[in-house]
């Protein structure tokens, strides 16, 4: 077949035209085989980064998975330490409070006086562990228990230690074992501060000796009327029940000494002096006696108003449980004498106003102690 010249020079042009484009396609081709190595470059960089990153935190978890196991270790370590520590702390605790108590009651015993006495007998109830308890940590709620269990068995032995065998109620007598012993019934109610700031911050609640043998005296009365078992009653109650005379005694005893002290303030009955012991004694037994106010300022008397407060309060008590208290007569008749002077009711100032308020208020406190006994 011959072409034409137009048919050869369109071939030509045709030819040339894909001769053109296939280099262009094969450049093109070149340009994305190098860019696809270059990405295969890249991607093979960017594994081996991911590796290498990989491989750091592998490195990094068994670091962070040693140090979680040294924390645990040191907290075990820590946690061993606590327990330590607190068990060193209750035999400390337990050693120095019992030496304090020792003490105390040793210097009470050789105290001449009655508020010699009292000064020691107060440091003895401050004493006991279960007032030096803060609940932390392993020093749980059942523990304190245990803990007042235990004062109260110490105390109605220290009781039986210093009580003669009758329990006589004397609230004038110099007989050094019966002083001690009216000494630990009118200190019972003293609570160690530190101890009643925590219980109270803790909302646990305090507890006195004296409200201890209150309890018990209250759960005895149940266990007798047969609302109670002795199961249901708590081990301090229980081992103060073995002795339920000796903790009435406690009462009795309350209840005659504190009218007895603000006797002994507003009168000679317990002069150092014999001749004017015995005579103020005869006095105030057989006749009125004034007792002479004008010395003493508003703090002392309503100090002496607290006495009587205290003393009326556990009368009110054994009235309630229909247990007769015991009230030496003599104090009776001798507090039934009594006729109150106060000098300073003549003079004219806010501050003798105040005052005269509170001798009146001593006069009731007494005529409403007086008023309880049968």
């Amino acid at each position: 077949m011959r072409f034409s010249h137009l048919q050869a020079t369109t071939m030509l042009i045709a030819s040339a035209f894909v001769g053109g484009t296939s280099c262009n396609a094969l450049k093109s081709v070149d340009k994305v085989e190098k860019s696809t190595a270059e990405v295969g470059l890249k991607m093979d960089e960017t594994n081996g980064e991911i590796e290498e990153t990989n491989r750091k935190m592998d490195e990094m978890n068994n670091e962070i998975g040693e140090m979680n196991d040294k924390l645990i270790e040191t907290n075990q370590r820590m946690e061993n330490m606590n327990k330590a520590l607190e068990r060193m702390y209750q035999d400390l605790r337990q050693g120095d409070s019992l030496s304090a108590r020792l003490q105390t009651i040793e210097k009470m015993s050789d105290a001449a006086s009655l508020k010699g006495k009292t000064v020691y007998a107060a440091q003895y109830f401050m004493s006991f562990e279960y007032q030096l308890w803060k609940g932390e940590g392993s020093d749980g709620i059942a523990f304190r228990e245990l803990l007042k269990r235990d004062a109260v068995d110490e105390f109605i032995q220290t009781l039986r230690r210093f009580a003669p065998t009758s329990l006589p109620i004397d609230a004038l007598s110099s007989d050094k074992d019966l002083l001690s012993i009216e000494a630990l019934a009118m200190t019972s109610h003293m609570l160690n501060s530190n101890s009643a700031f925590a219980m109270n911050k803790k909302n646990y609640g305090i507890a006195s000796m004296h409200s201890l043998l209150k309890d018990s005296l209250e759960y005895g009365q149940n266990l007798a009327a047969g609302t109670l078992a002795v199961r249901d009653i708590p081990e301090f109650a229980q081992f103060a029940l073995r002795d339920p005379e000796l903790v009435k005694y406690v009462f009795d005893l309350r209840i005659n000494m504190f009218p007895g002290l603000l006797l002994n303030e507003l009168s000679e009955v317990t002069s150092d002096e014999l001749v004017n012991r015995w005579m103020a004694r005869a006095h105030t037994w057989l006749h009125p006696w004034n007792a002479d106010l004008s010395s003493k300022n508003e703090l002392e008397i309503r100090e002496y108003i607290t006495w009587l407060s205290w003393a009326d309060a556990d009368l009110a008590f054994l009235n309630s449980l229909g247990v007769v208290p015991r009230v030496d007569p003599l104090l009776l008749k001798v507090l039934r004498n009594a006729r109150f002077v106060d000098q300073a009711r003549f003079m004219s100032s806010p501050a003798t106003a105040q005052r005269v308020a509170a001798v009146s208020e001593l006069k009731d406190a007494l005529d409403k102690f007086l008023g309880q006994i049968r």
